[in-house]
């Protein structure tokens, strides 16, 4: 991870700050052999810091560089088919993550890989928007109940091209909520180019969901969401840090975005204001925040159970009013629900067959 601070900082420090971080990273480094997650960084690099690549590096990563460029320009093509195939089944469309930042942030495709475009729908439109995406020929990863629609965030599809749309009814698995993104779609607006079919987020509701997206435990370690964050804060001195601390405190999601906030201003120079961080540290947590913190950043997924140990978390919250005898209570029902299972023993035995299938 030191190192990877090291590239960090090289891309998004600017003059001799920078320049230091890249001389310091660059001694030992193996073009050859780099982390894929460092890897990802160098295009950001390409453009922003060219003068610091040795020629070698810089036509290599040129050549990555225009690789993200043409498989983003397919990404965003996507985007626009599927923007205006659910624009004329009358549902609203926002966009998400890759696709958004380079759209609205980096303003550049080669920068920023994407694997998949992620869009957001009304979650009282959720299953209009899933049945519009299916005719169009795309393949669900499962059948969307009612049961999963309460309990659920979103779900994949992909097309025999191996294209993947990921379509979400909120925001993330922490908001599933009736009614958490009211607010959040009072505060979108029109993309330019886009006919009137696609929305953007409130820049802090882009980065709060960035931010508690990008922190968790992943493979991959999560240094994009460092660059994605920089890239949405920009000027630190015209961000609506008071909009972004509301929803963070009505969220309940203090930790990561206080945690994450810090790292930024400790290690890349972002001009978090003091009095953010001073009323962060002043939210109370409750016991089940510190833990669920814990949980999702230093936990992997289960091959078998996938985020089976977020469960509860999720319940948690989608349970908020009820009492701890009846959150303990219902538990077993947002299980079976979430899973579309009628027993735990059927749920036991698909990660079963998942398990000997690996074998």
């Amino acid at each position: 991870m030191p190192r990877q601070v090291l590239l960090l900082r090289a891309a998004l420090l600017p003059g001799a700050p920078g320049a230091l971080a890249w001389q310091q990273w660059y001694h030992g480094a193996d073009l050859d052999g780099l982390d894929p997650a460092s890897e990802r960084l160098l295009p950001l690099i390409y453009r922003r810091r060219p003068e610091l690549l040795e020629p070698l590096w810089h036509d290599t990563i040129k050549q990555h560089y225009r690789r993200t460029w043409a498989e983003t320009q397919m990404h965003l093509r996507d985007l626009k088919v599927v923007a205006g195939l659910l624009h004329d089944a009358g549902v609203r469309v926002a966009i998400l993550k890759g696709a958004a930042l380079v759209i609205e942030y980096y303003k550049d495709a080669g920068v920023r890989p994407m694997s998949d475009i992620d869009v957001l729908v009304p979650e009282g439109d959720a299953a209009r928007a899933v049945e519009a995406v299916r005719r169009q020929g795309w393949v669900a990863e499962f059948e969307l109940s009612a049961r999963r629609l309460r309990t659920m965030n979103s779900m994949n599809f992909s097309d025999p091209q191996h294209r993947a749309i990921d379509l979400h009814w909120h925001l993330l698995p922490e908001t599933c909520q009736p009614g958490s993104e009211n607010e959040l779609w009072q505060a979108v607006h029109p993309l330019p180019g886009y006919e009137g079919h696609l929305w953007g987020l409130h820049p802090a509701d882009m980065l709060l969901h960035v931010i508690v997206h990008g922190v968790k435990w992943s493979e991959l370690p999560p240094l994009r969401w460092v660059c994605d964050a920089h890239a949405i804060i920009g000027d630190a001195a015209t961000f609506d840090w008071q909009r972004m601390l509301a929803t963070t405190e009505q969220l309940r999601l203090v930790l990561p975005m206080r945690d994450a906030l810090r790292w930024l201003w400790k290690n890349v120079g972002v001009a978090v204001p003091g009095a953010v961080l001073a009323r962060l540290d002043a939210v109370k947590i409750a016991p089940m925040e510190h833990l669920e913190h814990y949980v999702r950043t230093t936990l992997p997924r289960s091959r078998y159970v996938g985020d089976f140990h977020g469960y509860w978390f999720n319940w948690w919250r989608l349970a908020a009013d009820r009492s701890w005898l009846e959150r303990v209570a219902g538990f077993r029902r947002y299980v079976l629900d979430r899973s579309e299972a009628d027993t735990l023993w059927s749920i036991l035995s698909r990660a079963l067959r998942r398990r000997r299938a690996a074998m």
